[in-house]
């Protein structure tokens, strides 16, 4: 009966300590942000990013841009062309005086051409 009597006046400390009203808080984190933060850029809102078809030649020929960004090819030429990514996208025709667009998610450097006229050749590289 002893023991018993021990377990449950050792068991019943705490509660008698909890009932105090006495809790510890633990200190707030800090919430401080570095000027140099790496993630400063994942809210930099997507943009669209030009480049004209002018003298079967893409203009510029190169372009960065960053993942979600759009890149819009508008047909300045008088006669139509296409841009193709390794076969994989292809806008179809533009024809004079329109405009394609696509949409860059992947963080990767795509070589693209004109499928009517292969030696036009253009790079977007998604950063």
């Amino acid at each position: 009966m002893k023991k018993i009597k021990i377990l449950l006046t050792v068991a019943s400390i705490p509660l008698l300590l909890a009932g105090c009203g006495s809790v510890a808080t633990p200190p707030a984190a800090n919430t401080n942000t570095p000027a140099g933060n790496a993630n400063a850029n994942t809210n930099i809102a997507p943009k669209q990013v030009e480049v004209n078809i002018t003298n079967f030649s893409f203009q510029p020929q190169t372009i960065e841009i960053n993942a979600g960004d759009t890149v819009q090819w508008t047909n300045s030429d008088q006669t139509a062309h296409a841009v193709t990514i390794d076969n994989r996208i292809d806008t179809g025709d533009i024809d004079p005086g329109k405009t394609a667009k696509i949409k860059f998610n992947d963080k990767e450097t795509i070589n693209y051409h004109c499928r009517l006229h292969p030696s036009m050749t253009g790079t977007v590289i998604v950063k």
